[in-house]
């Protein structure tokens, strides 16, 4: 009869019976990673060579990119770097894929200065020798050590922005790390932060580094130096904003302004805010001042000239451009009327050559906000457009209208009016001015009215043309009686009505469908017929406080293009989503 086993030796049989599964366990395990390895290389991306593999990942790295980044001036500025880096996770999927990965140099060049050093570091040595995209978004103690690495680093970088730098003195130290030359570098960015008082020269960069490839500039906040010989002659866009004129350097003129630009002919965009302090000229001088040189432009494609009247307006004056050139002016001094005879001049011959079409000024579209804005189209080939924005709408029109020995801005060719944002508010006396523009445009066939009050709608299409008086006082001896001159915008066919409410009442009441603005363009068709153009086709789109019955009995007038969106609200809050409007072939979309 066999003796039991002791406890101890049963135990310990036991500890070994389960070692010997967990070591089978492991065994097994071992042998599914086997399986799940041979079952990856029969997957069709297993089999790509490792370049194309690669490629991949750039795909992937900028479709995440996409997901997670703020659009800035056309390139990509990451949000933070929790997302940016999110990538990363992809290349643990299998050892294969890790391995090509870090093997591909190009991965690893968009580096975000924000976090761990140590991921900096991992980034700069991965991507070895090719170029990199580098954005610190701001710079504080905790990252000072880090940044000056990377600025190191320039001599390689094809992207530079420093977003919102904290100090002078921290960037006196980071300047101090600048290579003495960047060759690869072709967008540079740098701004000072939002909080601080704008006091720091643009920081000797160009000078300390040079940058022989540099296409874009961007410079916000700081008092730029505008020296001759500075700024690369590579250069195609410069951006250079400050917050007000104040912030300008002292000793800034409009000639040193234009002699920089004279020497960067390869310029495409141009956009300069606040670069100038207000001039003041003597109440009896004739001219703007004329300076000692010219800036030729001959790849311009956009201008764009912010802050005051007289020293933007001086240096669109000397500078010359392409007739396809889009120019902006945004000019934020009130216009005296003697500032306004100093300007009106080069602003119209510089107008006037940015509508012109193989050498001919051809207007074709204006559009005019009550803001005081004013932007002139010119169809052909390409569409190229001049843009005026200036405090008051009144000192606009004035502008464009103004009479003298200055090029005329050719009004009577234009065929399309686009008016917007004229609410109820606005007063009698800013809308005499667009009367008057309404007067000047004899061949009108398309107005187009967004945002505006239905009255004033109204009261344009009644608009009498203007006659003299010794005519009204002959009308009126032969047959007294009503106003018999004609209306203006004798041509118009095509009325599009956006964004407009036709009525301010409570859609659960019993009111008559055809009030409001369906019966004034009723009556105004009527008083109109007979003596200009009918209209032949009225397009609604998102409009308010109208439904299909106000469309029944319009088209009994006329043809109606209508989006079907039924909106009732009696609030003033006309900000409504843009509304799908693609079905419509016989919407004039080109001319708006």
């Amino acid at each position: 009869m066999s003796v039991p086993p002791s406890s101890h030796s049963s135990r310990l049989s036991r500890e070994q019976f389960r070692k010997q599964l967990q070591d089978e366990v492991a065994l097994h395990r071992r042998a599914i990673v086997d399986l799940h390895v041979q079952m990856n290389t029969t997957i069709p991306i297993a089999v790509l060579p490792p370049e194309m593999l690669a490629c991949i990942f750039s795909w992937y790295i900028i479709a995440v990119a996409h997901a997670n980044t703020a659009i800035s001036r056309g390139w990509y500025l990451p949000s933070n770097s929790a997302s940016h880096y999110r990538w990363i996770k992809i290349t643990h999927v299998c050892h294969h894929w890790r391995e090509v990965a870090l093997s591909s140099p190009e991965l690893w060049t968009d580096i975000l200065v924000e976090g761990a050093h140590e991921c900096i570091e991992a980034f700069l040595s991965r991507s070895k020798q090719a170029l990199l995209d580098i954005f610190i978004p701001t710079s504080h103690n905790q990252t000072m050590d880090v940044i000056q690495r990377v600025f190191g680093a320039i001599s390689r970088a094809r992207t530079f922005s420093l977003c919102s730098m904290s100090t002078d003195s921290a960037s006196e130290v980071l300047l101090n790390s600048l290579p003495s030359s960047a060759p690869h570098l072709r967008v540079l960015e740098m701004s000072l932060g939002g909080t601080l008082p704008v006091s720091a020269s643009f920081p000797p960069f160009l000078t300390q580094c040079a940058a022989p490839s540099l296409t874009e500039l961007t410079i916000t906040r700081y008092q730029v130096d505008w020296k001759t010989g500075v700024f690369p002659k590579s250069l195609t866009h410069l951006h250079i904003v400050h917050p007000t004129e104040k912030s300008t350097k002292i000793g800034t003129s409009s000639a040193s302004v234009v002699a920089v630009l004279a020497e960067l002919g390869s310029l495409k965009h141009i956009e300069l805010a606040q670069v100038l302090p207000d001039l003041s000229l003597p109440d009896d001088v004739i001219s703007l001042p004329s300076l000692p040189s010219t800036a030729s432009l001959p790849n311009l494609e956009y201008l764009s000239l912010r802050g005051s009247s007289l020293p933007c307006v001086v240096i669109l004056k000397h500078c010359i451009f392409p007739e396809t050139a889009r120019v902006m002016l945004h000019l934020n001094s009130v216009l005296s009327p003697t500032t306004l005879r100093l300007i009106a001049p080069p602003i119209h011959a510089k107008v006037v050559n940015a509508i012109s079409v193989g050498g001919k000024p051809k207007l074709s579209n204006i559009l005019v906000q009550a803001f005081g804005g004013i932007r002139l189209f010119s169809l052909g080939q390409t569409i190229s457009r001049a843009e005026i924005y200036v405090p008051s709408l009144l000192t606009l029109i004035e502008l464009l209208l103004v009479e003298g020995p200055v090029p005329r801005i050719p009004l009577r060719q234009v065929r399309a009016l686009s008016i917007s944002a004229f609410s109820e508010e606005v007063s009698s006396t800013e809308l005499d001015p667009l009367a008057r523009l309404i007067h000047r445009l004899p061949r009108l066939q398309y107005l187009l009215c967004e945002g505006v009050a239905r009255s004033n709608i109204i009261a344009w299409l009644r608009l009498r043309q203007k006659v003299s008086a010794a005519t009204v006082a002959s009308q009126n001896s032969e047959t007294p009686g009503p106003d018999r001159r004609p209306y203006a915008m004798p041509q118009l066919s095509h009325l599009v009505l956006r964004n407009v409410r036709f009525r301010r009442v409570n859609p659960y009441c019993d009111d008559d469908p055809g009030s409001g603005l369906t019966h004034d363009l009723c009556e105004t068709m009527e008083l109109r017929k007979g003596t200009c153009a009918q209209l032949k086709k009225i397009t609604i789109l998102k409009c308010l406080n109208m439904d299909e019955d106000d469309v029944a009995i319009l088209s009994a007038l006329t043809k109606i293009i209508w989006d079907k969106v039924v909106d009732y609200d009696e609030t003033d809050d006309d900000d409504e989503d843009d509304s799908e409007f693609d079905d419509y072939d016989d919407y004039d979309d080109e001319l708006w």
